[in-house]
């Protein structure tokens, strides 16, 4: 297990006029550091305010301008979640930023088809398919859709979804199992055989979100919606399996509205609920930068419950912060730019997600019983006597093996530790597990044994 802190990135929209921001963006070429420096919106604004800093600095990962192409921005951010899946890891991709900065458009894009304008998740899709080779075989993809609509989840790949009538499908509710993982009831979960499959039911999914006009969009996404995708893998002649997610999460626009901007009840309804949710979205980033703070209010909303192993949990996570060059979008930008901060500060402890098949592990442990009957075999009497290892020191050497940090299990001529490492890679096999859950512990029966030939 690793500490990783979040990357956070940063995409300029391209200015559809001359009223532009006055920033400057800079990237280094020799490590993950660039920075963006933003006039203070004060000074924008006022031209009076002699106290107020002339600009604000904030630092990413990365800046992409406005000439940024959909190709870079894969390169950087959605290829390194391919790789992370491979490698059994699970990742997190989230965009946040105002309406109309371009968050669906990084994700989404234009095309589904890998071409110019296509999004993170159309290539990701593509590099899943075809990343396969000779050390790494893929059992297994699977697609679902989640989305999150005044604080209601929705099942976006359901049969017989009507987008006109979405309250008539099944709810997606949160549920803890009994090792207090998340479970969402009703969401379905789809096996795909290929790349095109994958884009098909993608492509299903994103007729049915909901979209409304507004005045800084004419299609514009009313809700949280959540793409993942599940890989199975395994590498080489290693027949350990290797299971990973990857969400990628587009979030409603995260601009504070009121009744001037938005005349429609409706729309006006929609807001409120999209500023709580990103409320308490807020809260959690606060909550996990500050560090101890012991309480982090996951449970405060769905889209937070769902997003609770990808902020300061088990995955690989980075945010792309979308802000627009305007002028009159410059307080937004601002605000996004300040949020984006708080995520750079989160630290996620990370694994890698194994399980061992049971026929592979037999297949080991004969060949183990092999060598080392080979080793007895030609041992002398002139040998140096036998080493007795304690019960412990064996747990660790089997801990050892089974993650791979050794390739055999050297106990020497100790056959009572032989003995008593076959009996625990057994216990492990017929359990299921890939950890010993008390190194040392002897065996209840083990103990009856000893206790009455002494």
């Amino acid at each position: 297990m690793s500490s990783e802190n979040i990357n956070v990135f940063c995409r300029v929209r391209p200015a559809i006029d001359d009223e532009t921001i006055e920033y400057k963006a800079r990237n280094t070429n020799t490590s993950n550091f660039a920075e963006l420096e933003v006039e203070n919106p004060l000074q924008s604004m006022t031209r009076q305010s002699n106290n107020a800093a002339t600009s604000h600095k904030f630092a990413f990962t990365r800046i992409f301008d406005q000439d940024a192409t959909q190709s870079e921005i894969y390169e950087a951010t959605g290829r390194p979640l391919v790789e992370s899946a491979f490698q059994g890891f699970n990742a997190t991709l989230f965009v946040y930023g105002q309406t109309a900065t371009g968050k669906t458009y990084t994700v989404s894009g234009n095309d589904l088809e890998v071409k110019e304008d296509s999004g993170i998740i159309s290539r990701i899709l593509s590099d899943v398919f075809n990343s396969s080779t000779n050390d790494i075989e893929l059992v297994s993809v699977t697609v679902s859709y989640l989305e999150i609509y005044k604080e209601v989840g929705y099942d976006l790949l359901a049969e017989g979804r009507s987008k006109s009538h979405p309250d008539e499908l099944p709810r997606v509710a949160p549920m803890k199992d009994a090792r207090n993982r998340l479970n969402l009831r009703n969401l379905s979960v789809q096996t795909v055989n290929s790349e095109e499959e994958a884009l098909r039911w993608f492509e299903l999914g994103n007729t049915n979100r909901k979209v409304a006009e507004t005045h800084l969009n004419d299609a514009s996404s009313r809700s949280h919606c959540v793409f993942s995708i599940g890989v199975k893998c395994r590498h080489g002649d290693n027949k350990t399996t290797l299971n990973a997610k990857v969400n990628l999460v587009d979030l409603a626009g995260s601009e504070r509205v009121g009744k001037s901007h938005l005349l429609k009840q409706n729309l006006l309804t929609e807001a409120r609920n999209i500023n709580l949710s990103l409320h308490h979205l807020q809260q959690v980033i606060i909550a996990l930068s500050k560090g101890t703070i012991r309480h982090i209010p996951y449970r405060n909303s769905l889209l937070t419950q769902v997003l609770s192993d990808s902020l300061g949990g088990n995955s690989r996570t980075l945010m792309v912060a979308t802000i627009s060059a305007q002028k009159r979008h410059l307080e937004e930008s601002v605000s996004t730019c300040q949020f984006a901060q708080r995520v750079a500060e989160i630290t996620n402890k990370v694994k890698a997600n194994i399980s061992i098949d049971s026929d592979a592990m037999i297949a080991r442990l004969e060949d183990e019983i092999k060598l080392l009957k080979e080793e007895i075999g030609s041992k002398t009497s002139t040998d140096a006597p036998a080493v007795h290892l304690e019960e412990n020191e064996l747990d660790q050497l089997i801990q050892d093996f089974l993650n791979g940090r050794t390739d055999t299990l050297d106990v020497g001529l100790d056959l009572d530790g032989i003995q008593y490492c076959f009996r625990r890679l057994r216990e492990l096999i017929l359990n299921k597990q890939t950890e010993i859950p008390h190194p040392g512990a002897r065996d209840p029966e083990q103990k009856k044994k000893k206790s009455k030939s002494c």
